[in-house]
């Protein structure tokens, strides 16, 4: 792994040997560490994994999703028309392993292999072995990326796209080869299908690189403007689906912007200066240290209580990053890093909540690369005492690396009980449970499930061409639930209610029901609290 030479660094070999450990040893630990008791860290399984998994399945199976559209360019989901790139590449884990919660979340965790080691070549690429050691470390054992990277959703697969793409320009800005230029248009291209926010990140970020490495890109003017046609090309096809249907892929994006959302969603008034102080204050949020290092976000299913976004001892290595301004070597790769920052923050500062880690998440990279930029900047200060600043170093590595474990067992022993409700433990066991009870004609009562239909389709690995002809009772707009289809109904009133009003069926209450008679089958918690009960009459 060479360095630029614009920003390359020359340690002693000692040194180098060391973090080329330290390298692989990271590595190992963060691979093992995103694929290891994937059912169960997070617990349970969520409702957009469930159906990131049911329409790949769909996908295999018919080359349709579950609505029926041949191969689209977005996914209709639960009419939040999502970008499609995550539910494409988890065809061939679908098809290798099955339908399995375990499938869908080992393929969030290739794109977060495939992110951290985007990250080690750019902070190779930039900083030499010792940034590439602790950038690497960092990753392994990060509250932020290690979480995303064992769900089931699209975040890893927008980072990493992004990633793959800032890679590629610095091996371009390092060799001269025009290729690593286009390269790195095709994976800018590509994150337009990863994750709505990539749509207004990707110019901005464009607009950035442009801006600082200006005369570079002059020198191999015919590579740059091939490279913007291709990420122009990727590009053209969602903005003609956006033009056929801009209220249904406009629908989210409405609901939860400063901007343009209902004021009944807003803490503060109407106004637009009051939209525009939400907005920023929004932003300010992304750069609070309660948010970076102490609390993180307060979504429970997106983030482990009790810990930051990033790990504490990336706080002082921030701010001797900062350092690198005040000199002329690193000073262009510190700008690049705070705009690459604020890029990222800009477009998640338009919605709300704020702060959102997930929102937020293409900014990981930057705040990890800013993060080993500080540690670079510590072994190449001047300090009178060269042992000092090393074993300064060696203290923030070893710290980082107590932190990281410190996350790690929390993880995997507090989160699963933790988040349990938040992604339903226990449904895989109910969809099996059911089907012992009553026959095909028997109507089965789901209540209070958010978007309960897709645990049935997914558990049952129901046949995608039976469900795309299935009449469906549905509800219009933007997250409309599915109320029933085939034997089953999923209704929005109470549970007590239904049963007194039914002659038969087989009906799944949650903890907090009371059930009518003693259940058929109780389903528990792993601490034997429990979670549902089936009542047959």
């Amino acid at each position: 792994m060479r360095a630029p030479s614009d920003n390359g660094a020359r340690f002693p070999a000692v040194v180098n040997r060391a973090c080329i450990v330290i390298l692989a040893a990271a590595m190992i630990a963060g691979v093992g560490l995103r694929v290891v008791r994937l059912d169960q860290s997070p617990p349970g399984f969520m409702q957009d994994e469930a159906c990131d998994g049911y329409d790949a399945y769909c996908l295999l199976k018919t080359g349709r999703d579950q609505h029926g559209h041949f191969l689209p360019l977005t996914m209709q989901a639960f009419n939040d028309y999502r970008m499609p790139l995550f539910d494409y590449s988890l065809v061939p884990f679908v098809a290798a392993f099955g339908l399995k919660p375990v499938s869908v979340r080992l393929c969030a965790a290739m794109w977060g292999i495939a992110d951290l080691a985007a990250i080690a070549i750019i902070a190779g690429l930039t900083l030499g072995w010792p940034g590439a050691a602790i950038a690497t470390l960092l990753i392994a054992f990060s509250p932020w990326h290690l979480h995303f990277s064992r769900f089931g959703i699209e975040g890893t697969a927008a980072s990493a796209t992004v990633d793959l793409a800032m890679a590629s320009f610095f091996l371009w800005l390092t060799g001269r080869r025009d290729r690593w230029l286009l390269v790195s248009g095709f994976f800018f291209g590509l994150s337009l299908y990863s994750y709505s926010i990539t749509k207004a990140f990707v110019p901005l970020m464009i607009g950035w690189l442009a801006l600082l490495y200006w005369r570079d890109l002059m020198r191999s003017a015919r590579a740059a403007v091939a490279a913007i046609s291709l990420v122009i090309l990727f590009a053209l096809p969602q903005a003609v689906m956006l033009l056929q249907r801009t209220a249904d892929m406009q629908a989210r994006f409405r609901q939860i912007s400063v901007f343009n959302s209902d004021a009944s969603m807003l803490d503060s008034g109407d106004s637009m200066l009051d939209r525009f102080n939400l907005f920023r204050s929004g932003l300010a949020s992304y750069f609070s240290p309660s948010y970076l290092f102490v609390n993180g976000d307060d979504t429970l299913v997106l983030h482990p209580p009790g810990f930051g976004e990033l790990l504490p001892e990336q706080a002082p290595l921030i701010a001797l990053g900062l350092f690198a301004l005040l000199g002329v070597r690193r000073r262009k790769l510190a700008l690049l890093l705070l705009g690459w920052i604020t890029m990222a923050a800009l477009p998640a500062a338009m919605l709300i909540p704020s702060p959102h880690s997930l929102h937020d998440f293409l900014a990981f990279a930057p705040w990890t690369l800013l993060s080993a930029l500080g540690f670079v900047v510590l072994l190449e200060s001047a300090l009178p005492y060269p042992l000092l600043k090393l074993a300064t170093a060696a203290v923030l590595a070893a710290a980082t690396i107590v932190s990281g474990v410190q996350f790690v067992r929390s993880y995997f022993r507090d989160y699963p009980a933790q988040a349990r409700l938040e992604f339903r433990y226990g449904l895989d066991q109910v969809v099996r449970q059911i089907e012992q009870y009553g026959d095909d004609r028997q109507r089965v009562f789901l209540t209070e499930l958010n978007q309960g239909y897709i645990y049935v389709l997914f558990f049952r690995a129901y046949p995608p061409e039976l469900f795309q002809r299935t009449p469906v009772t549905r509800e219009e707009g933007l997250f409309g639930k599915i109320l029933g289809f085939d034997k089953y109904l999923f209704p929005i009133i109470n549970p007590q209610s239904i049963y007194e009003s039914i002659e038969h069926g087989v009906f799944v209450l949650g903890e907090g029901d009371t059930p009518p008679v003693p259940p058929a089958a109780t389903i528990r918690y792993p601490d034997g609290a429990p979670a549902y009960y089936i009542v047959v009459k």
